[in-house]
C-alpha cells in the first residue's frame, strides 16, 4: 500500500477483495479460543445436532492468521489511517459487527475488502477519527456480516 500525501485522500478507499477458506476445525478452534467449553457443545463439537459457529466468528477475516504463513498480518483499514499520520498513537474508539445470517459451521469461503468511508479532522494537534468498514461476503456474493470500527489517532489534524 502506497503512502498518500494527504490523509483525506484515503476517504473512499476500497482495496482489492481478500479471501480465506475455513472448515469446522477453524470454527471449533475459534470457539475454544473465546472461552467455549464443555457446556457449549454446539460450538465445539462438529457432530452436535445443532453445531454452529459462534456469531463473533465474523471477526475472523479481519484479524485472522489461519491458513496464512507465520508472521502474516492483514492491513486492517484502521491501521491504514494510523500509518498515514506518521504512526501516531491511536486506538479504536468503537468496534461493531452486524450479523445478517449464520456462518456455515462446517466449511466455507469468505471474501472481504477494506473500506475507509470517512476521516474526520479534529483540528490542529487534536488528531483524527476514521469510519472504516469491512463487508464480508460468501462465494455467492451474499453478506453474512459487516464489521466496522472508528479508529482515532492523537496527533495530526488540520488536513481538511
Amino acid at each position: 500500500m502506497k503512502p498518500r500525501e494527504n490523509i483525506s485522500d484515503w476517504i473512499g478507499y476500497i482495496d482489492e477483495p481478500k479471501c480465506i477458506e475455513y472448515n469446522h476445525q477453524d470454527v471449533v478452534l475459534y470457539a475454544v479460543a473465546v472461552g467455549a467449553g464443555k457446556d457449549d457443545l454446539r460450538y465445539v463439537w462438529e457432530k452436535s445436532d445443532d453445531f454452529q459457529a459462534i456469531p463473533t466468528f465474523a471477526v475472523e477475516p479481519s484479524f485472522s492468521g489461519f491458513h496464512q504463513p507465520r508472521g502474516w498480518m492483514l492491513n486492517h483499514p484502521s491501521m491504514i489511517v494510523q500509518e498515514s499520520l506518521d504512526d501516531a498513537e491511536g486506538l479504536d474508539f468503537s468496534q461493531e459487527f452486524f450479523l445478517y445470517r449464520p456462518f456455515d459451521p462446517l466449511k466455507g469461503t469468505l471474501m472481504w475488502r477494506n473500506e475507509i468511508n470517512h476521516i474526520y479532522d479534529r483540528g490542529p494537534g487534536k488528531g483524527a477519527l476514521g469510519a472504516v468498514g469491512l463487508p464480508i461476503f460468501d462465494v455467492a456474493g451474499r453478506p453474512p456480516a459487516t464489521l466496522g470500527s472508528t479508529p482515532g489517532v492523537f496527533a495530526g489534524g488540520r488536513f481538511g
